[in-house]
């Protein structure tokens, strides 16, 4: 099985408040080839950057299914005790895209 690895940056500048569950707009389209072959299949999933990871909880873990094109909202919620300030262009995380 191979991988690929394709970062998502936040697209605009935006404060979560402690407790909030929201929706992170990207930057970047994914697309998750679609292999026509019997014993081989494609699929990506995302991981938010550690820097994140400790205050936001990801609210949807679904794996991204062969054939996937588009530009995903990441569904996050603050467990922080304080806001979180996510900078346009920031890296929130990344998408991997096995192949195998």
């Amino acid at each position: 099985m191979t991988y690929s690895v394709q970062k998502l940056t936040v697209k605009r500048r935006s404060t979560i408040k402690s407790g909030a569950v929201c929706e992170v707009e990207v930057n970047e389209q994914v697309v998750i080839p679609f292999i026509k072959a019997i014993d081989k299949k494609a699929y990506g999933q995302f991981f938010l950057r550690r820097k994140f990871a400790v205050d936001l909880t990801q609210k949807i873990l679904t794996p991204f299914p062969q054939g996937y094109s588009g530009v995903p909202l990441v569904m996050v919620k603050n467990d922080s005790v304080g806001d979180i300030e996510l900078l346009a262009g920031e890296e929130l995380g990344e998408v991997w895209i096995f192949v195998g």
